[in-house]
């Protein structure tokens, strides 16, 4: 199933189950206005009552080899300790956007930090994933190097005794 997002059409369902890791591509900078030759990317992580995991996703985020990010952290309305933790990082580090809503669900917090988004790209990231070193580098130049609109990467289970593999084909 398909959507548009700024313009363009892309997957929001892959065989039946919903895509976790996504980027599309808004309006590209032309090259000359870049500082250091990088496109911004805005991640975006929709948080709701995820204090048990989220601080490792906004580090997994925070500390890729690709300079050029804003994370947009959307507090869907939680009640534990999401928000502060979220407030925490957005006081600390200039590329982190921290925004509440009240608790209208994941999709609205997503079309929040779309709103709020001022990359060339956008990342979308679920606050319990996280993001291996080199994947938001890996996946623009694949966006670059294919002049592609959209790209899926895979990702991994990972269990207490075990990591799954989940490749997308």
């Amino acid at each position: 199933r398909a959507r548009r997002i700024l313009g363009k059409e892309v997957i929001t369902e892959c065989f039946g189950f919903p895509c976790d890791v996504y980027i599309i591509i808004g309006d590209r900078k032309k090259d000359e206005e870049m500082s250091n030759g990088e496109r911004l990317v805005s991640v975006a992580v929709p948080v709701y009552n995820a204090a048990e995991y989220v601080e490792g996703c906004i580090e997994s985020i925070l500390t890729q080899d690709y300079s050029e990010i804003e994370l947009i952290l959307i507090n869907d309305g939680s009640v534990d300790l999401s928000g502060e933790i979220c407030e925490k990082y957005a006081a600390k580090d200039a590329r982190v956007v921290y925004r509440y809503q009240n608790n209208s669900g994941v999709s609205a917090a997503r079309n929040h930090a779309l709103s709020v988004a001022t990359g060339d790209y956008i990342l979308f990231v679920d606050s319990d994933d996280q993001l291996k070193p080199g994947t938001i580098r890996t996946m623009v130049h694949a966006l670059e190097a294919e002049n592609a609109d959209l790209c899926i990467c895979g990702y991994e289970i990972v269990m207490k005794d075990r990591v799954i593999p989940m490749a997308i084909e």
